[in-house]
């Protein structure tokens, strides 16, 4: 069970404080148990029940976890938590959907770099790596939530990929505007980008390739997706 005096901490298990909760950035949120209690907004309210599971699931596991420590951790019952999602499931697909919009939002700064295209594929690919080494791979219980939801085909997986596919149509226009990747190219070619790349993008893919070849492994990939997709000299 989870102590009522955690901190919701996003990035890993909850941890003594002095009894407030905390936002993903780390400032606390307003008190508890006072006479005047702030009333959090429908959508407030359920991003706070997301991270507090996400806190219960790094501590305990997905098969471990219950809403019962969800209630616990902000002070609320279990009926309330199930006024936002039917299902132990269905709360731990927002957390995998959280998690993968957190990293879709670090990667898009790559979009936004005033480098030809080619080189922001290939840096949306070494930093995605990045993120999972650290976000995941250090974190077990995480990584096994995320195995489950790929595995299971969660609603989470499908909107993280809608959110790479995103990426990728941006560096694909990018490399057409600027002369470097053919004009011909349609819409659906992002699909086939993202297909190819699952080796070295793939969080339970990725993990496959050891860390002192990755490098490598990804640039032949890259490397033969410029090949194809290249305005011939």
């Amino acid at each position: 069970m989870v102590s009522r005096n955690a901190t919701i901490q996003p990035h890993g298990g909850p941890q003594p404080d002095d009894g407030r909760e905390t936002t993903s950035a780390g400032s606390p949120l307003p008190e508890q148990g006072t006479a005047r209690r702030r009333r959090f907004t429908r959508e407030e309210s359920r991003a706070r029940i997301v991270r507090a599971a996400e806190s219960v699931i790094r501590q305990n596991g997905f098969t471990h976890a219950s809403i019962g420590d969800v209630a616990t951790i902000l002070g609320m019952t279990t009926a309330n938590i199930y006024r936002h999602f039917s299902s132990k499931k269905a709360l731990a697909d927002a957390v995998c959907e959280t998690l993968g919009g957190i990293a879709i939002g670090h990667l898009s700064f790559i979009i936004e770099t005033k480098i030809p295209a080619a080189a922001k594929l290939r840096n949306l690919v070494r930093e995605n790596a990045r993120n999972n080494a650290i976000h995941l791979y250090s974190d077990p219980h995480i990584l096994d939530l995320i195995r489950l939801a790929a595995l299971e085909s969660w609603p989470a997986f499908a909107v993280t990929r809608r959110g790479f596919r995103q990426l990728l149509e941006k560096i694909i226009r990018d490399g057409i505007d600027e002369g470097s990747f053919r004009a011909d190219l349609d819409s659906g070619v992002a699909d086939t980008v993202l297909l190819l790349l699952s080796p070295v993008m793939h969080p339970l893919l990725q993990q496959e390739i050891a860390p002192a070849v990755f490098d490598a492994e990804a640039d032949r990939i890259i490397d033969l997706l410029i090949r194809a997709i290249k305005v011939e000299a």
